[in-house]
């Protein structure tokens, strides 16, 4: 960040999107906000895994019956 850095401050548009949060939507409650999250990453995962849910569910620490009822849930199908 320093070298990418002009001033003497390193701000967050310095830093890779990976260290960085998104802007927060103080409208949305904290249960749609987790849905979003899961959702987010589950999509992500699913994509890593090629769609195997078998492998995806490993990779989220869930049962496979658990990751099916998640992607329903989610409406990801």
């Amino acid at each position: 960040a320093m070298i990418f850095c002009d001033g003497e401050t390193i701000e967050t548009g310095h830093l890779p999107s990976m260290f960085t949060v998104g802007e927060t939507n103080v409208n949305m409650t904290l249960k749609d906000s987790v849905a979003e999250f899961e959702r987010k990453h589950i999509r992500s995962v699913l994509s890593l895994t090629n769609g195997d849910k078998k492998e995806a569910a490993k990779h989220l620490g869930l049962g496979v019956s658990s990751l099916y009822r998640k992607v329903s849930e989610l409406g990801l199908e």
